[in-house]
């Protein structure tokens, strides 16, 4: 947020002047791209008010149109007697309406790309132009219960990162757009030996100057071909893509994308497999995720997912009874019989080689009353997203004498699946290996041990992820 209110001067909290732009009255919260956004990714309420406003119905991705007010979103009058705006969210996903009362934590809509911006994210903002930061600068006492660090002065990261070849970028690697980074370019399942030249995409956030380098690492661990850059000024969003030499004759197996700061640490690494010739998995285009509003009339769509050269099929997972799926035709009928407010569910597409990519559909009830709170029983089974992957409620749950666990990559990834009891003590390793992008589902037998709860833990160089479940004799 600009806190410096004069004209053709922009001061942050901290008094810095490069992560933020003149008159910029509202903190920003972006996500890597469009597929992360896609999979819906909740707004939750900063503090328990009543709902003023919402605006729902506009376009979401990578929209420059000057929309009013921010394109979709909602106010909240909190009861500590600010008001906040909430924009550029995603059509059709706000889960609330005018005069409802929410509290904090509420899910509200999902994060989106609405209104007069090229990224998806959300703008918060309180009326007054109230910062709710604190720091050098703006000295007012801080609204966020735990404040994150200043990423002003955060050392270099890197957001996403992945490979692809010519195919993916449609023959032009020299006309690769920002669209096409943020739509997240397609890494292929396999890349193939015969493959001359590999080309990496990186999306780094850092300082001025602060440098990266990106390597590909063959099975035997050495260096085949690497390349780097500095930043020229600090990098809020942005990205970068290299043309990385294979090295002729390149060995099949399995290898690795590596990005490293100047001084050698590792920051980044993305797997990938080497085989008899380039393979790409299915992929929904042109979206992989949209919000639907029940109520008003029936919706049909066209689904797409199939590559060159490939058969794919495509399956209905957690869908209400008004859903049909007729081969690649979906329809959804405006009456729904779920029982609350907020419903999801998803259709998988899957090729002859086993490999899938998921659609995500949320459906909006207003007629219904709000999902039940977390820790109620009647509480709607949900998955837990995190940026590459996404990790699912076992089912059945409770256990009796085996269960599913479902998990889902966006990328190639080493994944540990890891059951503990309420102690922390290790029941049983599930899964230690590198998976391929997709859906994936791992049984548990659960027989031989008592009854009580437990919890499945899902590990990734993402990040974590955890689902309790209860077993009972």
């Amino acid at each position: 947020m600009d806190d410096d209110q004069g004209q053709n001067s922009v001061t942050d909290y901290m008094g810095g002047h490069d992560h933020l732009y003149d008159d910029h009255r509202g903190t920003d919260i972006a996500l890597y791209n469009f597929r992360i956004m896609d999979r819906g990714v909740a707004v939750v309420a900063a503090a328990g008010g009543t709902v003023i406003a919402t605006t729902y119905n506009f376009g979401d991705r990578n929209t420059t149109t000057p929309y009013p007010d921010g394109g979709n979103g909602l106010s909240i009058q909190h009861d500590d007697g600010t008001r906040a705006f909430y924009w550029h969210v995603r059509q059709n996903s706000i889960m609330v309406e005018p005069g409802e009362r929410v509290e904090k934590g509420q899910p509200l809509a999902f994060v989106a790309s609405s209104g007069w911006t090229p990224i998806p994210h959300l703008h918060f903002e309180l009326s007054g132009a109230r910062d709710p930061w604190e720091g050098t600068y703006h000295t007012l006492p801080t609204l966020w219960e735990d404040q994150p660090a200043y990423v002003g002065t955060a050392p270099l990261w890197i957001m996403d990162a992945g490979v692809f070849t010519v195919e993916a970028v449609g023959g032009n690697t020299g006309g690769i757009t920002d669209r096409a980074v943020k739509e997240r370019i397609s890494q292929p399942a396999l890349v193939g030996s015969s493959e001359s030249e590999l080309y990496a995409w990186v999306q780094p956030q850092g300082n001025w100057n602060d440098r990266f380098t990106v390597s590909l690492i063959d099975p035997g661990g050495s260096v085949v071909s690497e390349d780097g850059q500095a930043l020229g000024r600090k990098t809020r969003y942005g990205w970068f893509a290299f043309a990385l030499d294979l090295g002729g004759e390149t060995p099949q197996g399995s290898w690795r994308l590596r990005v490293s700061n100047g001084d050698g640490d590792v920051l980044f690494e993305q797997p990938f497999e080497v085989g008899d010739e380039t393979v790409y998995g299915p992929r929904f285009r042109p979206i992989a995720g949209r919000s639907l509003r029940m109520g008003g009339s029936d919706f049909s769509e066209t689904l797409w997912a199939a590559p060159v050269g490939s058969t794919v099929g495509y399956e209905l997972i957690g869908a209400p009874s008004n859903v049909t799926l007729d081969g690649q035709e979906i329809t959804i009928e405006e009456t729904s019989d779920q029982p609350f407010r907020s419903r999801f569910f998803q259709v998988v597409a899957t090729d002859d080689a086993a490999r899938t990519d998921t659609m995500w559909y949320h459906l909006v009830d207003p007629s219904k009353p709000f999902n039940p709170a977390p820790g109620s029983t009647a509480q709607e089974d949900r998955e837990i997203s995190t940026p590459g992957f996404r990790l699912s409620q076992n089912h059945p749950n409770p256990v009796m004498d085996s269960t599913t666990i479902e998990f889902a990559l966006d990328e190639a990834l080493s994944v540990r699946l890891t059951v503990f009891d309420m102690l922390g003590r290790e029941i049983r390793t599930l899964v230690n290996e590198v998976r391929l992008p997709g859906l994936h589902r791992v049984g548990f037998d659960s027989r031989g041990l008592p009854s009580g709860s437990y919890a499945y833990v899902l590990e990734t160089p993402r990040g974590r992820a955890s689902r309790q479940f209860s077993i009972i004799r």
